[in-house]
Parts: structure tokens; sequence; C-alpha cells
């Protein structure tokens, strides 16, 4: 489910702004809007506002999930598409592509020790 950092990123893009824009038109520091985007911050209730009123939207559209995304909730996850998220942390930090691998790696040896040692009980 994308949370109000990927909201922000979507609605910046439909509208054509990089993020160097729409940090000059705000008077706010490209790093700033990067980190909201990431979801590494939040942005105050006024920032959201300014960021809502110049991407044409309301500012519930960017806190209220798609209902789309509400639908799909429960839904089954593929563990192999999450480890491919780019914001996936752990304790707090972004894990780079290569520690999403290994994980992924080590994950997939344990299913397969687990898949034979069943096959051996059976």
């Amino acid at each position: 489910m994308a949370g109000l950092g990927e909201r922000l990123r979507k609605a910046r893009k439909a509208k054509g702004f990089k993020q160097t824009d729409v940090a000059a038109i705000l008077g706010m520091g490209q790093s700033s809007l990067s980190a909201y985007e990431k979801e590494q911050r939040n942005p105050d209730l006024p920032t959201l506002q300014k960021l809502a009123e110049l991407y044409g939207i309301q500012v519930t559209d960017l806190l209220a999930p798609d209902p789309v995304e509400q639908e799909n909730l429960g839904a089954p996850l593929e563990l192999d598409d999450v480890l491919r998220e780019e914001r996936l942390m752990f304790h707090g930090k972004p894990l780079t592509e290569v520690e999403r691998e290994r994980i992924r790696g080590i994950l997939i040896g344990l299913y397969w020790d687990a898949m034979k040692r069943d096959g051996e009980r059976g």
C-alpha cells in the first residue's frame, strides 16, 4: 500500500515537477522533499497544505489511502515483491539492493531446507 511519501511522489510527477522545481517554488530544501517522499520524515501540516495546493489536490487526497489499495489490504503479498521494494527498512535504516538480495538468498535457503525436512517426514 502506498504511504504518504509515495502519494506525494505520484502527485508531483503527475504535475510534471522535479523535486528541485517543487523545492524552489515552495522555498524548501530538495533534501527535505526527498525525505518526505522516501518516508524518512513527515511534512508538517502547513507544508502538506502547500504541497497539496501546488499539486492541485486536497490534503485528504495525500493522507487517505487509495480505495483500490484499501480493498487490497487483506490480499496476500509475494515476499519476493516485498523484498524488491526500495523503501524497505530495518531498524530505521533503508536496506540497500545488496542487503535485500542477501536477505532474499537467506530466505530461499531456509525455505528449501524446510521443504527438504518436511519431505523426509512425509
